[in-house]
This record gives C-alpha cells, structure tokens and sequence, in this order.
C-alpha cells in the first residue's frame, strides 16, 4: 500500500492490552495528547473487510513518529511477536524512506527494559530505550522526555503529572456516564476522544483563571 509521506504530529502506538497493561495505556495516550501530538493505532477502526497488516502498513508509511512497548510481562501465557515485528516494521520503513532526507525527520521511542533487550532484541543493542518500570508517571516522564525538543517544546514533567493524576481520578465517573462497568475498558477512539475533550475543558479553565487574575 502506497501513502504520502507528510509532516504531521500523528505518533503510530504499539503496546500489549489488557487489564494488566491499562494504566499504562493510558498514561501512554493521555502524554502523547497533553503534548500536543495525536495517537494512532490500528484500533481506530474496527472493520473486518480491512486486514489488519494493511492498516499497520498504512500508519507507519504515514506516521514519522511511533512509540513501541515491546517488553514482556508476567501476566502473559504465550509470546507476542506482533509487537516485536510492527517495531521492524517501523525501524525498517523510517530507516529506508528518512535516513537521506535533511528536511524530513523520523523518531521513534522504544521502551523496553534492559533484561528484555539482551534476551530477546540483542539486535537493538546500542540504542536508547526508555524504562517504565510498569508505572504511569515514569511513562510520562520517558514519553514527555522523547517528545521534547527545543525548537517545539511540551509541558513540563511536573505538571503532565499533575494533569494526569486529575484525570485518572475522574475517568471512572466519566466512564460510568458512557454506560461502562468498572472493569471494562474503552476502545481505542473512545478513550482518545474523552482524553482530548478533557485537556480541551482543562485548558478553558485554565485561561479562565489567568483571565480572571490578570
């Protein structure tokens, strides 16, 4: 599948699901948003007549940035290669398509920690990875900190921190509103979208006060 390569703010994701993984999703996605950039996965659209591999190969040709959490877990039974291949899918496509450009720069973030990568992706040896150690704040600090660049700053550490942890608290009544039970979890889009409308509402109030002080 051919696609345009363009300059945009889009950041292609590549991480685990489930119940264990959750708060990291979203504190992976609520970051990405904070900073002014957009998530992207091949969950944002749910159609079985569109094979999965094609909308992968879509979003990397189209997104100049991606973040991959490749790591392994306790809480799985089997292995999941597919995250470890949408990561060779990314290095080898930015590699081949950016490498020459001046004009047009490729990123990606990779988190993975250090056991993993002598394991399992002795090939990675050499780059950067980014350690979370499985918490949602050390998540925002190796998102923020990948992001950040001086001639397109991002919010400090501190306060993404202290944003998120408003959110998180209330996520659950928001969920709950929608018709959710407390174990589920939204879907790629629903979750995006109430992330968004919240830094939206967050950001009203904010310059609301800064109005009303000045």
């Amino acid at each position: 599948m051919s696609a345009p390569i363009g300059i945009s703010r889009d950041i292609f994701i590549n991480h685990p699901y489930g119940d264990f993984y959750e708060p990291l999703r979203i504190a992976l996605l609520f970051t990405i948003q904070a900073c002014g950039y957009w998530p992207r996965s091949a969950q944002e659209r749910l159609n079985g007549l569109e094979l999965r591999l094609e909308k992968i190969e879509y979003l990397v040709k189209n997104c100049r940035l991606s973040a991959h959490d490749v790591g392994t877990y306790p809480e799985w039974t089997h292995p999941h290669y597919n995250m470890g291949f949408e990561l060779g899918l990314c290095f080898s496509w930015h590699r081949s398509q950016f490498s020459q450009n001046q004009e047009v720069s490729a990123s990606c973030l990779v988190l993975l920690n250090e056991l993993d990568q002598q394991r399992y992706f002795s090939d990675l040896a050499g780059i950067d990875v980014s350690v979370h150690g499985r918490d949602p704040l050390q998540m925002i600090e190796g998102v923020r900190s990948w992001l950040w660049r001086s001639d397109r700053p991002v919010p400090g550490v501190a306060y993404l921190k202290r944003l998120f942890r408003e959110f998180e608290k209330e996520l659950p009544a928001q969920l709950n509103e929608l018709g959710h039970e407390k174990t589920s979890q939204p879907v790629f889009r629903e979750l995006t979208g109430l992330i968004g409308s919240w830094l939206i509402i967050k950001k009203r109030e904010l310059a609301g006060k800064k109005a009303e002080s000045a």
